[in-house]
């Protein structure tokens, strides 16, 4: 799967701009600033490739370097900047969120620097939040419980990630998985902070594995510049509904604990960025159905001012999203008054919104066809209805609206349609791979493999 292997298929002909457009190209900055690599060692654009469905190498066999400037990398960051400027990305087939950040007039990308890596230390994850591609792929899906369920990186590979980045700045250490799971967790946040003192690092936890051990690190040696909480809820019930085989007094004990412990040490800050030196600890909270009440939002305000830890209101769109607050709503305002409890509101709803405004009723649909070949080069293939998603599949998929009991929360289909009608398309190369009776990662994998056998054994 590798484009150092030369696996990647190639990209189709940029999008042809319309008559006189002069706006600047539409980039997604990822590509040119910043590196995800999943916990299997794959490397890929972003966190919006869940999946893996476009592998630009693998840190078990690869040297970073060598990805980053070779041929895939170089490729799409060439089709962005020629291509019209929309949301649409071949990396991943659909539109994509990311894709919006216009090009400097002189912006060329001819010597790209990693700032920002993007680190998934493990898959494992101690929940079963209903909807998370944890449960609902890795585990699931066959193809995508080989490639990417229950997989860990070792300490030693983490830190020579990071050793191969000389212009790194920021470090989000999670993706998918629980990070405080990895055992190494403390060990590896503690060498890169004697290593790189001026690398901010940045993670986000369910909170309910970590350990007093792991808390009084973080507070004491101030190992983390930001913490953020994902806590869905102010009581037990409403919790308990989506953080499946979680505990609401668990979560928000720990998220308490780690308050106190940085203030004890002096290490504790509300706001981000803080100074530095300094945790800042952020209580996030998805907005859904079952958690929206006045009461039980005044509830989380008043538990967030008691250890003063701000909230960060999450408005999402899909299962169980809240119908009260909506983006841009009157309602939504709201939440940011008072401000001593409101830092940022992410609305993944207002990607639904922006898109709908462009006449795009479906993330994996173009706004426009284009099955015109000229200037596509070899091996580049036509983009017409024909390979688009599949429309009815898309919507088999979404069919299920309402919110199931809570017993059955782990069964729903609902908002999971964009993993499950992209499988066939993200696990192409894979399938390919094994026809042809290459595995391509070779030794990389194996070196893998014994990093979870004995990670396992050591549980």
């Amino acid at each position: 799967m590798s484009s150092v292997g030369g696996l990647l298929e190639p990209l189709p002909a940029p999008l042809p701009r319309d008559r006189g457009d002069a706006s600047p190209p539409m980039i997604c900055s990822q590509v040119f600033d910043s590196i995800s690599i999943h916990a299997n060692g794959d490397i890929v654009c972003w966190c919006v490739d869940v999946n893996g469905q476009r592998v630009y190498g693998n840190v078990f066999k690869d040297r970073i370097a060598d990805v980053w400037h070779g041929p895939a990398y170089r490729e799409i960051r060439d089709w962005l900047l020629r291509s019209r400027p929309d949301s649409w990305c071949p990396a991943i087939d659909r539109h994509c969120p990311l894709r919006v950040v216009p090009a400097a007039a002189d912006y060329n990308g001819s010597a790209p620097r990693i700032r920002i890596l993007k680190l998934e230390p493990v898959t494992y994850c101690n929940l079963q939040c209903p909807v998370c591609p944890v449960e609902t792929g890795f585990k699931q899906v066959p193809e995508l419980r080989e490639t990417r369920g229950q997989k860990l990186l070792p300490l030693n590979v983490m830190l020579d990630v990071v050793a191969q980045l000389p212009d790194l700045e920021l470090i989000e250490y999670f993706d998918y998985g629980e990070p405080f799971i990895h055992r190494d967790t403390v060990a590896f946040l503690r060498e890169v902070r004697r290593t790189r003192p001026g690398c901010r690092i940045v993670t986000n936890t369910n909170g309910t594995v970590m350990t007093p051990e792991q808390i009084r690190a973080i507070a004491a040696e101030s190992l983390l510049d930001r913490i953020v909480f994902s806590i869905d809820g102010a009581t037990a019930e409403s919790y308990r509904k989506y953080r499946i085989g979680g505990s609401f007094s668990k979560a928000f004990g720990k998220m308490k604990a780690l308050a106190d412990a940085c203030r004890a040490a002096g290490t504790h800050c509300k706001y981000s960025p803080g100074r530095r030196g300094s945790v800042q600890i952020t209580w996030q909270y998805i907005l859904f159905e079952w958690n929206d009440s006045d009461e039980e939002l005044a509830l989380a305000r008043e538990l967030a001012q008691s250890i003063e830890v701000p909230i960060e209101w999450v408005i999402t769109s899909g299962y169980g999203a809240s119908k009260r607050f909506l983006h841009g709503s009157a309602e939504a305002m709201r939440l940011m008054d008072p401000p001593d409890f409101f830092i940022h509101m992410a609305a993944n709803a207002d990607i639904d919104v922006r898109l709908k405004e462009r006449g795009i009723d479906n993330i994996y649909t173009k706004d426009v066809v284009d099955t015109d070949m000229t200037d596509r080069g070899e091996g580049a293939v036509a983009r017409g209805p024909e390979r688009d998603r599949d429309q009815d599949a898309a919507r088999e998929a979404f069919a299920e609206s309402d919110v199931p009991a809570p017993d059955a929360l782990h069964r729903t289909r609902s908002a999971i349609g964009e993993w499950i009608v992209g499988i066939r398309r993200s696990t192409r190369p894979w399938r390919r791979a094994m026809k042809n009776g290459n595995r391509a990662v070779g030794r990389g994998a194996e070196k893998q493999e014994l990093g979870n056998r004995e990670y396992r054994n050591s549980r």
